[in-house]
């Protein structure tokens, strides 16, 4: 066999794939394997257990640290083989990992070519950069991003998955709850060699691509440049960015106008609380951030996020936090909770505000010395709520309806309800739109109906909603007679004092007519 080591990627879903060990693969020479941890496991196993190399290297995440140690514990007891765990999850707290894991031989941290270059070409184990054994560690050697080659194949271009790409290593921010934090300074790759990753998207019609920058628009001259090749080259292939919002300039968002949906924008704004700002060193103006903001125009995807559990935040803050990127109008609004990694400056704060957290990954907050386990539990139901009726797109009609200012109450509100509700049993999908009835209230009914008839295509309207029609068979041959839908299969349903006329074409698409 040619290859000594086979480096495992295990993905959290199987639409990923796994950036690293295809770095591996073409700048070492590595063999790859790939699964997700939804496989089950005694597959996996099977698998990797008939393959003949000396090295199994795994990279270990937050999403896939107890599928990876349950399979090295596996193949470790069955074959004579050597072991590498790479990855945020093994590398930071070495030690907790090798007790965890005591058949790990040895942890890869920081950047893995030049460990892998250097085990594809010989180098005994001990010798080769950037590894951590029980007792010692060997000289860490960064990766030189001039000679790296490009990590993909067309071969791994499968119509479903997603790709991630990346343009930069490190951050120009010190946030203490990321992993970036404890990276090196910033270093990027050249132009030529991220245009001619793009072109190889395009070229292969490839749909999406995430790019793992941590802050892609931090050099705002070299954003510029690769944004404006995307919109000069690109047609149906969307690039997805994680971009810093005090750093949006003028012409960033000229271009963002030109290349309206070919790209998507993520958005941390994480609080907004001073104090909370100050503690994770991320401090910006909250006036110039939602100038700049809301400039972007409404034809590009944008993807809000804020953090609860920081320190110093209270339920109030994260509630104004919430108001605040709510009126920021964005397409997602994600409200995600503090998870404590191992590595980063929060890990060496958590004492001081009391932060609690599970102790297995994600290693997500509980409760903090200002928030209560009661107020976490109440604004998790609340981020519930937000991506169920939000963010999925499907009560559209329904959240444009609502008057409220204070649209966290809004949601907190359907959060506890539906938890109650739902205590036994989740709703279904019909289900979730007459429970929101019963909250809401008999103002909502039209706006449900319609969301309900424009994201259930097949469905009938629940008969909560529905009035009766008089002489429907009557009326059902009188609108057959129509030049517009003879030849058509229609049926009729009627809510809120108005009859509407569904139609079904051969791809079960469908058209609302008011009659009245």
């Amino acid at each position: 066999m040619s290859s000594r080591v086979l480096v495992i990627g295990v993905n959290s879903q199987y639409v990923h794939t796994n950036l690293a060990i295809r770095y591996y693969r073409e700048n070492a020479g590595c063999d790859i394997f790939e699964c997700s941890i939804n496989d089950n496991i005694f597959d996996v196993y099977t698998k990797l257990s008939e393959k003949d190399y000396e090295i199994f290297a795994f990279s270990v995440y937050i999403w896939n640290r107890e599928f990876c140690v349950r399979l090295i514990k596996m193949l470790k007891s069955t074959k004579n083989i050597t072991i590498l765990a790479g990855g945020p999850e093994a590398a930071f707290g070495s030690d907790d990992f090798f007790r965890f894991c005591p058949q790990a031989d040895a942890i890869c941290f920081g950047e893995g070519e030049n460990t892998f270059i250097a085990l594809e070409n010989g180098c005994d184990l001990t010798k080769a950069p950037n590894l951590i054994f029980k007792d010692f560690k060997t000289e860490y050697i960064p990766t030189n991003l001039e000679t790296m080659k490009f990590p993909y194949k067309k071969e791994d271009l499968p119509d479903s998955k997603i790709l991630y790409f990346e343009t930069s290593r490190g951050c120009i921010f010190n946030c203490s709850y990321c992993l970036s934090s404890a990276m090196e300074k910033t270093k990027y790759f050249s132009d030529e060699y991220v245009f001619r990753g793009i072109d190889f998207f395009i070229e292969n019609n490839v749909k999406l691509v995430k790019l793992v920058d941590r802050t892609f628009n931090d050099n705002d001259e070299r954003c510029c440049r690769i944004l404006e090749y995307i919109i000069n080259n690109s047609k149906n292939t969307h690039f997805h960015f994680e971009i810093a919002p005090m750093l949006i300039s003028n012409r960033f968002l000229s271009l963002c106008e030109k290349a309206g949906d070919l790209i998507q924008l993520e958005i941390g704004i994480q609080t907004t609380n001073p104090e909370s700002m100050k503690a994770i060193n991320r401090i910006y103006n909250l006036d110039k951030v939602k100038e700049r903001v809301l400039k972007i125009p409404e034809n590009v995807h944008t993807h809000m996020d804020i953090i609860a559990g920081l320190p110093f935040d209270t339920k109030e803050s994260i509630k104004e936090a919430f108001n605040y990127v709510y009126s920021l109008k964005p397409d997602m609004l994600q409200l995600g909770f503090l998870k404590v990694l191992k590595g980063t400056k929060m890990e060496s704060m958590q004492n001081k505000f009391n932060i609690q957290t599970t102790a297995f990954p994600p290693y997500e907050t509980l409760s903090t010395s200002t928030l209560t386990a009661s107020e976490m539990n109440d604004i998790r139901l609340t981020e519930k709520a937000v991506d169920r009726l939000y963010n999925s797109g499907a009560f559209k009609r329904c959240i444009n309806f609502v008057q409220e200012k204070d649209m966290y109450s809004f949601f907190e509100n359907i959060g506890k309800k539906l938890f109650k509700i739902e205590y036994n049993a989740p709703l279904s999908r019909t289900g979730l739109y007459t429970a929101l009835l019963k909250i809401l209230g008999e103002e909502y009914k039209e706006a449900l109906a319609l969301d309900f008839l424009d994201n259930n295509k097949k469905a009938y309207l629940p008969e909560e909603f529905t009035d009766e029609i008089p002489d429907i068979k009557e009326l059902h041959n009188k609108i057959k007679k129509l030049e517009q839908f003879r030849n058509k299969k229609i049926r009729l349903t009627a809510f809120c004092g108005k009859t509407y006329v569904i139609c079904e074409d051969g791809n079960f698409d469908i058209s609302l007519f008011n009659l009245t």
